[in-house]
């Protein structure tokens, strides 16, 4: 088979366990998974727990649909996020201006 379960386990969406196709949805799922790490008791609370719920669903068609349907949840006024994810590692635009973002929201 040419199907490889790659990921870190807790990050990977759950469609990737149980063998489906993958697609950009799933590193929205694994942002919505670290983003929940990183504010901790905060990510209860609103407005997070709506944007870190959407990117987390189990069903992709129910996440964010793109990187920058994400972005403007977070950027969205009602919805900003208050915590720093300077420590982005992931190295793809989108990632990296929707931490850039969330940091300068930070100060």
């Amino acid at each position: 088979s040419d199907t490889q379960l790659l990921g870190t386990k807790g990050y990977a969406p759950p469609e990737q366990y149980g063998f489906a196709q993958t697609d950009a949805r799933a590193d929205i799922y694994a942002v919505g998974v670290t983003m929940k790490q990183l504010l901790g008791k905060w990510a209860e609370k609103r407005p997070y727990r709506h944007i870190l719920r959407k990117c987390t669903e189990f069903a992709p068609k129910r996440r964010y649909q793109t990187a920058g349907g994400t972005l403007a949840g977070v950027e969205n006024p009602s919805h900003s996020i208050v915590a720093s994810m300077s420590g982005c590692r992931c190295g793809t635009f989108d990632c990296r201006r929707l931490c850039m973002v969330v940091s300068q929201q930070s100060g």
